[in-house]
C-alpha cells in the first residue's frame, strides 16, 4: 500500500473515498464505489491518522465484515 506510514497521504485518500461514498458513488482508484444513503458520508471530514494507526486500519480492513448492521443500535 502506497500510504502505509504516511498519514497526510492516507488521510486525504480516505477522503476522496469518503466524499465518492457521500456523493453517488463511482472510481475511487480502479475501484466502483457504491453510493452510501443515510448520510454517513455527507462530510468528508476525516480524523488525521498516526503512523501507528494506518496499519491498524489495514488490519481491521482485511477482516469479515459481512454480519455487522450497522443500522441496528445497541441497547
Amino acid at each position: 500500500m502506497a500510504a502505509k506510514g504516511r498519514s497526510q497521504v492516507s488521510t486525504n485518500g480516505l477522503g476522496e473515498l469518503f466524499d465518492k461514498m457521500s456523493d453517488g458513488g463511482g472510481l475511487f482508484g480502479t475501484e466502483d464505489v457504491d453510493w452510501f444513503n443515510g448520510g454517513l458520508f455527507d462530510s468528508a471530514k476525516v480524523m488525521p491518522l498516526t503512523g501507528t494507526e494506518i496499519p491498524k486500519l489495514i488490519e481491521v480492513s482485511r477482516l469479515n465484515w459481512a454480519k455487522i448492521e450497522p443500522a441496528t443500535s445497541a441497547s
